[in-house]
């Protein structure tokens, strides 16, 4: 494992607010299935062939930065490792969750919930998302990198517009909820910054 492991601020802030406002073992429980997440990337970039580099912490997940001859097909399955780590997790916990009561159960269903939930929004087609750097590749593959540049950054526009509309219209419904204009916004602002082929599971070096 790579010794250079960064932790932002943000990423403190961010684990700091959810302990504040949920409580510790929601914050544990949100680390766990980030973890889990991140480690479906890592055992992916190993078994590719790949040499981890460096990994920095951030308030949105782990970027981890990549040297190695990884190709489209295999730089998308890196990728999909993250969710799929994920939706493993919330599986085991849902089975697990059937076979214990009290306290044990609703931690495993809590753990399982938020695993799937960060498993299924990072499979969004969006460029800082996993399921962005899937598309990117996938349409690299099939079309060359001239038009994955032009179809992710077009995915990004209809994805963050929808993001923005939703935002807006639950902002509406709720009657002043902010929150959902928050999340909308800094989906669209991490889109802008990534310019369709920035991604935040894994940074590649070739």
């Amino acid at each position: 494992m790579t010794k250079n492991l960064r932790v932002t601020p943000g990423a403190v802030l961010a684990l700091t607010a959810i302990a504040a406002l949920s409580g510790p073992k929601m914050a544990v429980l949100a680390l766990t299935a980030a973890a889990v997440h991140e480690l479906g990337h890592i055992v992916a970039i190993k078994i590719f062939g790949a040499k981890v580099e460096g990994i920095c912490i951030a308030p949105g997940g782990a970027e981890i930065d990549v040297r190695g001859g990884l190709g489209y097909r295999q730089d998308a399955a890196v990728a999909l490792m993250g969710p799929a780590a994920g939706g493993a997790l919330a599986l085991l916990c849902s089975m697990m969750a059937e076979r214990v009561a009290g306290q044990w159960r609703e931690t495993l269903i809590a753990l399982g919930s938020i695993s799937a939930l960060y498993s299924l929004f990072n499979l969004l087609p969006m460029g800082p998302m996993d399921g962005g750097r899937a598309f990117s590749d996938v349409c690299g593959a099939l079309f060359g990198p001239s038009w994955a540049y032009i179809l992710s950054t077009a995915m990004n526009i209809v994805c963050g517009a929808a993001l923005a509309a939703g935002g807006v219209y639950i902002f509406v419904r709720s009657r002043g909820n902010v929150t959902a204009l928050l999340c909308a916004g800094t989906m669209i602002k991490a889109c802008c910054k990534t310019a369709g082929f920035g991604v935040k599971s894994h940074n590649r070096k070739v």
